[in-house]
């Protein structure tokens, strides 16, 4: 007799629910490429009847997807949408999409900014540049400005001239200054594409200050010592006198120099001064302004105090 045996039949079933199976790659993860991710150059150019291209190409780590650069006519110019660059003076805006690519989606409509084809190459003028640090403190370091064009501005290499004036003796060099005193600042640009060389613009004066310190003391009868850094634990009140040290670092303090809301402060001596708290004296928030000279620069600061009744 022949026995047949019913074995069970198990079927391995591999579900995918929410875990992606096989090649597919989850995108949760993955930028947003964004207009910052990109250098960006060719905004402004000059008529020679071709095409004139933005470049734009994706800074370090950035996406490395393919990059598709659309222009279009602004500001009274006539130029349809098209990936096609114009060739004719006028103003366009460029806009860029982006496809995926590892770690990055796919964006559309980034802004890249505003193609300018002018007739003649510009003239780089001062105004174009973004230009800071004119005021620096002494330390014995050279003291160097910096000068940065503006978007759309010309892209020419800068050489900035430093130049001793007002008294400060300093030969014209391109070298930054270290000594307290002040400098005429200028610069030169080289040409570029749409801009031509441009020399001797105007950046300002630097001046080097020496590092002054000025610290204000308060010392108060009827109270403790005063910290008006503080908040109201230190209120000043009718009827009392404050008193106001200033030292640090300068070679003068004038009592003009020192006042509170037009308010009377008595000089006593040296660098010491009264303040009463009278009875008519206003209550609300005050402020002490101190200036100071040093080396004939003067230097400035300011402390407020509340008078409550």
């Amino acid at each position: 007799m022949i026995k047949i045996f019913k074995l069970p039949i198990i079927l391995l079933v591999t579900c995918c629910m929410f875990t992606a199976c096989g090649g597919d790659k989850s995108t949760s993860d993955n930028q947003d490429p964004t207009e910052e991710d990109f250098n960006i150059t060719g905004l402004t150019q000059t008529f020679d009847g071709t095409s004139k291209i933005v470049t734009i190409t994706p800074k370090e780590g950035k996406t490395s997807g393919s990059i598709t650069i659309f222009y279009e006519g602004t500001s009274g110019t006539n130029y349809a949408q098209n990936t096609i660059a114009p060739t004719a003076i006028g103003v366009y805006a460029v806009t860029f999409d982006v496809a995926a690519a590892a770690g990055f989606n796919a964006v559309t409509g980034l802004v890249a900014g505003t193609l300018t084809i002018n007739a003649t190459n510009q003239n780089p003028v001062a105004a174009d540049f973004n230009i800071e640090g004119l005021t620096q403190n002494f330390d014995g370091q050279p003291k160097p400005v910096s000068i940065t064009q503006y978007s759309g501005k010309s892209t020419g290499a800068l050489t900035i001239y430093y130049e001793g004036t007002s008294g400060t003796t300093y030969a014209k060099s391109t070298t930054a200054p270290t000594a307290i005193g002040t400098y005429t600042v200028t610069f030169d640009v080289a040409a570029a594409t749409g801009f031509n060389a441009a020399t001797y613009l105007a950046a300002g004066t630097l001046a080097i200050k020496p590092d002054v310190v000025v610290s204000i003391e308060f010392t108060g009868i009827n109270k403790e010592e005063i910290d008006l850094t503080k908040n109201t634990e230190n209120n000043l009140r009718r009827g009392d006198l404050l008193i106001i040290t200033i030292t640090g670092d300068f070679d003068l303090v004038c009592d003009w120099c020192l006042n509170s809301d037009n308010v009377d402060i008595d000089w006593i001596d040296d660098n010491t001064w009264e303040l009463y708290i009278e009875n008519w004296f206003p209550i609300g928030v005050h402020t002490l302004s101190i200036i100071v000279e040093k080396d004939d620069i003067p230097y400035s600061t300011e402390i407020t105090f509340r008078v409550v009744i």
